[in-house]
């Protein structure tokens, strides 16, 4: 162990890890605690609704928010190697974008056709119509945080590419503080419901720290791009979700299987379609690039 220790780079990754370890014990620790405090609610099904809702709010987590932190992490290290400051913001700033031209209408999306969506994919067996209007309650709860978590996901990563892994540790660490401050007050009053805001609460406070700390020691964010940005994505996303809206009340109400995925497959798309054509209207360009690479990506 002696020599291997002396390797200054051994032990320079040992540090880096140690924060990122705790990080997932803190995690699992919040997990724990959520649970524990829904298993203290009025209701026996209540770990099971919230399962079922937590599983949906990952799917656009993984394909939005890890997807896109992956792609910009090369650069970010590149550009903190090579001093940077400069591609670094860019790039930094790009990553957000992203994300947000994605996760803002995905929501939306996902809030209009929470109904249909539970009820397609688990109601059958014992789970019956009652657990699927619980279920699409949490999860429209849960996508309030959605957006917070999502970024938090690419500054979580601009701290590692500057082998900072600690901050991001001990920012969890007080998120899980803020959770609670929610969640035992809102518990009995709101069940379920509480833990879910509770839960809010915390993405959004350790995004909006996580925010803080990059600008402030690194000066990283430029408002003037994110304010020409979001009121337009925000008015794509309403269009769409009006889009959706109206497409779901057209639909016949389905029982059979066919009949559930018709209502969820065809509200989105023409979703996707009225989206698609308000990103071109109101001149959004980063789902434009987006657009552009996913084209490149299919030629080839």
């Amino acid at each position: 162990l002696g020599p291997f220790w002396r390797d200054a780079g051994i032990r320079r990754i040992v540090k880096l890890f140690l924060p990122i370890a705790l990080s997932v014990v803190v995690a699992a620790i919040g997990t724990i605690i959520d649970r524990n405090l829904a298993s203290n609610t009025e209701a026996t099904q209540t770990i099971a609704w919230m399962d079922y809702a937590t599983r949906l709010i990952q799917l656009p987590l993984g394909l939005v928010a890890a997807a896109v932190s992956l792609a910009v992490l090369p650069d970010l290290s590149r550009a903190v190697a090579r001093i940077d400051e400069s591609g670094y913001r860019n790039t930094l700033q790009l990553g957000l974008r992203m994300v947000l031209v994605l996760i803002i209408p995905a929501t939306v999306g996902l809030f209009v056709l929470a109904g249909p969506i539970v009820g397609l994919l688990y109601e059958r067996g014992a789970f019956n119509p009652a657990d699927t209007e619980i279920v699409a309650a949490a999860l429209r709860l849960y996508l309030i945080g959605l957006s917070f978590a999502a970024i938090d996901q690419v500054l979580i990563i601009s701290f590692y590419a500057r082998q900072d892994t600690l901050t991001p540790a001990l920012v969890g660490i007080a998120a899980i503080g803020v959770y609670l401050l929610v969640a035992l007050p809102l518990l009995q009053p709101l069940q379920m419901f509480g833990l879910i805001l509770a839960n809010d609460a915390q993405h959004f406070s350790h995004a909006v720290v996580m925010l803080v700390l990059i600008q402030w020691r690194y000066r990283a964010l430029s408002g003037g791009m994110f304010r020409a940005l979001i009121p337009r994505l925000v008015l794509a996303s309403a269009l769409m979700g009006l889009a959706v809206w109206g497409a779901l009340l057209l639909m016949p109400a389905g029982t059979t299987v066919v009949g559930r995925m018709l209502a969820v497959t065809v509200p989105g798309v023409v979703g996707v379609g009225v989206y698609s054509a308000a990103v071109v209207l109101f001149r959004i360009e980063e789902a434009q690039l987006l657009a552009n690479l996913l084209m490149r990506k299919l030629r080839r």
